[in-house]
Formats: structure tokens, sequence, C-alpha cells
């Protein structure tokens, strides 16, 4: 981002442009991804942790959104399980609404709707999550496109996913 960019705010969709941006070290013209700087917007927004800067084109803030899944936990994953999804610095609160498939690494065959994926099972699931994610596909962007399935009880990470 650079500095007099128009600029979104997600997932509340709100629109500004960056004044300045600024380090430790002083300002800069430009910061790169994943450059820890503090950004001055035109506007007055309420910019929180977990809201995301966006020039255009913007990620997709969704609520509901299909993942390949690669599982870590003993307890399977089963439709109906709830877990907590870190996507980017966000953490949500979400439901498993169905598991879409299961990719047989021997044959690369797909099994379609199973019962629940087990330890390293790797599979397609459907994701509805409490708030907006700003997400892009992962062929499109790690960074938005990727996120963590923790477990909301013992806080451990149970899986990994690839937006599709």
């Amino acid at each position: 981002m650079r500095t007099r960019d128009d600029v979104v705010v997600l997932p509340a969709g709100e629109r500004s442009r960056i004044l300045s941006i600024e380090t430790h070290d002083g300002p800069l013209e430009a910061a790169t991804p994943w450059s820890s700087v503090s950004v001055t917007l035109a506007d007055d927004l309420d910019v929180g942790r977990g809201d995301l800067i966006a020039t255009e084109p913007a990620p997709t803030v969704t609520r509901e959104l299909e993942a390949t899944v690669c599982w870590f936990a003993e307890k399977p994953l089963a439709a109906g399980d709830r877990l907590l999804v870190q996507h980017t610095t966000r953490v949500a609160r979400a439901v498993v609404q169905e598991l879409v498939d299961r990719l047989d690494v021997i044959d690369l065959s797909r099994q379609q709707a199973p019962a629940s994926l087990a330890l390293n099972d790797l599979g397609t699931v459907r994701i509805a999550t409490a708030t907006g994610l700003a997400v892009d596909p992962y062929t499109d962007s790690r960074g938005t496109g990727s996120l963590l399935l923790v477990d909301e009880v013992t806080n451990a990470t149970v899986g990994a996913a690839m937006i599709k």
C-alpha cells in the first residue's frame, strides 16, 4: 500500500484514503505485505484487530466458505462440529456445515459425502462463520486464502485449510 491509495476496510466495507504510513524509524511512502506499520486514514473509521485494509481488487467478505482441509486431530471431524477459525489476525466461531468429499491419497479418488475426516485425512468441507471473513481463493493469495481450525475447548490447532 502507498500513501494516497484508496482503500477499503474489511469486513465493514468502509472506504477511505491513506494519508500516511509510519514505522518506528519514520514515515514511508509505501509498505510491503507483512510490514509492521501504522496507517493514518483520511476518515475517522473504526478499524480494529482482525480488520483488513485492502486496495482494489479487495478480498470477498463472506460468512460461508468451501475449503480443502488437512485434519490433524485424533477425534474425527464431522458435520455439525463447532470450531474456531483463525484467518489472518481474525478469530471467528464456526460450524462445519457439510463434509463434501474425502481424498484418497493412494489413488487420488474422492469419496463423496464421507461421515467424517480422520487424522491426516484431506477433504473438502463447507464452513459457516459467525462473523464475515475477507477471503480470497488460495490460488490467488496464500495469506487471505488459508486458515487454521482450532478446537474451541482446548485451543489446539486441529486442522489447516485452503479456501476454494
